[in-house]
């Protein structure tokens, strides 16, 4: 029962790092996507208000998407993991 409660108490935290650490470079890289078609879009214009903006629309509508990370982050670790301790120790 201790073990998997130090289980619990050290999985969780580094399954949160993990979440927040994809979760940040997702959303750079999604950023670096956006600024480079709408330099395509508008090639001479670096700094107009228009580019800032859907820059910043299409940021937010991705970061309300970005809670899809839970599923692979969170679920999916823990199953694999509940699955293996179940094949060692009672297979």
């Amino acid at each position: 029962m201790f073990g998997l409660l130090r289980l619990v108490a050290i999985g969780f935290p580094l399954l949160t790092v993990a979440c927040i650490s994809v979760s940040l470079n997702s959303r750079s890289v999604q950023r670096e996507r956006l600024e480079r078609k709408c330099a395509q879009i508008h090639p001479f214009d670096k700094t107009s208000l228009a580019r800032a903006e859907f820059i910043k629309r299409s940021q937010r509508r991705y970061d309300n998407s970005v809670r899809r990370l839970i599923l692979p982050v969170y679920v999916i670790q823990v199953i694999g993991v509940g699955t293996i301790i179940y094949t060692v120790n009672f297979m």
